[in-house]
């Protein structure tokens, strides 16, 4: 073992306790320090591609620089020159008021830098990942056997339903299937579906009232024209929260028109979600309960630090039965069902 010490502090990238540590309460303090005086900064210091360039050095470095003084310099240039989110002035876009201590977890996370695709390797995340989410799916009355995963944000949550949904429905044979889903949805819903081989026909915006939800009338027609020349409704999209008005679409009402089509029911709850936390406002999203699946947004109203979406489905198994490969350099990791591998998810 002190051989082993020995060698590592004669890695030329090797730091001592004091000097991390020292590195370390410097990031800190730049944290908190920008935390602090946020209140009185500017909402907005979008600087322009050339004067950016102007600030940057564009040799490539062939020798080591000072770690403090890179700090420092990253601080003072990444302040400088983005949009402050987490500003209580802030009511552009959607706001995402990250807290400290999400910050400080994604800093152990980064600083453990544990590999949690299969149990074997990172027990103790999986079993975090597996308690939140069971958390999440409580909240939303989903029952026992839900699940889900935790995603880079809700472009990629949206996508893992879509597939998930074809998978169970149809095997992948989805050559006849349509989608639907409100001109007001977020553009990762027809950007998945892209990414996902659906043709345009298959993509099937439907026009919203002058409240900015969905018509359902409208709905209706265009999945029995649809089924009359031969498609196979394979997904309803309900937004709770649009991204443009904030809208909520009849959730009930499209619940029904899943149910009665045998269409898989998704909630795009990227945006208003969290509303279920609110006694006073989670009746704006009544119906929510009755999706299959649900994509959310921790890194917006939920105070985690981006990049942090997640999606929960009424059903984990349909994730590992939709996203599971066997590959043999992972035979060794399979364990107890209960024990997660997220590889799977």
């Amino acid at each position: 073992m002190e051989a082993i010490k020995t060698l590592m502090k004669t890695n030329p990238l090797h730091l001592d306790k004091e000097k991390m540590r020292a590195l370390g309460y410097q990031v800190i303090d730049h944290i908190v320090d920008h935390l602090d005086d946020l209140p009185d900064k500017r909402t907005n210091y979008t600087l322009s591609y050339e004067e950016l360039e102007q600030k940057v050095d564009h040799n490539l470095p062939l020798e080591p620089s000072d770690p403090e003084l890179l700090i420092n310099e990253l601080n003072e240039f990444i302040a400088s020159s983005i949009v402050h989110t987490s500003h209580p002035r802030f009511y552009s876009f959607i706001p995402s008021p990250a807290h400290f201590i999400s910050m400080m977890g994604d800093a152990m996370a980064s600083g453990y830098n544990a590999f949690v695709g299969h149990w074997l390797a990172g027990s103790g995340p999986a079993m975090i990942e597996t308690i939140t989410i069971r958390w999440l799916c409580q909240l939303f009355d989903f029952p026992e056997g839900s699940g889900g995963i935790f995603l880079s944000g809700g472009s990629m949550a949206n996508l893992t339903a879509i597939a998930t949904a074809r998978k169970v429905l149809l095997g992948n044979e989805a050559d006849k299937a349509t989608i639907y889903y409100s001109d007001q949805t977020h553009s990762s819903m027809s950007k998945g579906l892209k990414i996902l081989g659906f043709r345009p026909d298959q993509m099937k915006p439907i026009e919203t009232t002058d409240s900015f939800v969905i018509d359902t009338i409208k709905l209706e027609l265009e999945i029995q024209n649809d089924i009359e020349n031969g498609c196979i409704p394979l997904c309803v999209v309900g937004n709770a929260g649009s991204t443009n008005t904030g809208a909520v679409d009849d959730l009930k009402a499209l619940s029904s028109i899943s149910r009665k089509h045998n269409a898989w029911f998704h909630i795009d709850g990227a945006y208003g979600a969290a509303a279920i936390l609110s006694e006073e406002y989670k009746r704006e999203i009544a119906g929510i309960e009755l999706a299959d699946s649900i994509t959310l947004d921790p890194h917006k109203w939920w105070f985690q630090t981006f990049e942090c979406g997640c999606l929960i489905v009424k059903d984990r198994m349909h994730l590992y039965d939709t996203f599971t490969v066997k590959a043999e350099y992972l035979f060794d990791t399979i364990r107890e069902l209960k024990e997660i591998n997220y590889y799977d998810h």
